[in-house]
């Protein structure tokens, strides 16, 4: 925690406050990066395109 802090320019104790721990900090850190293509991975899986033409699409949008 403290090399987290350090590299974001904060004390330790601020990132404690805000995150209890390391799990809470990685939930935070996966969700905020996960919700950024999420929609779009729901729309691909959720048409009515072949799964050929799913997995063209999700690796299309993913890379």
């Amino acid at each position: 925690m403290q090399e987290i802090a350090d590299e974001a320019g904060i004390n330790k104790a601020m990132l404690h406050y805000c995150f209890k721990n390391k799990q809470l900090l990685f939930e935070a850190v996966f969700m905020n990066a996960f919700s950024q293509p999420a929609p779009q991975i729901n729309a691909i899986f959720n048409s009515s395109d072949t799964v050929f033409e799913k997995i063209t699409k999700f690796t299309h949008n993913y890379i």
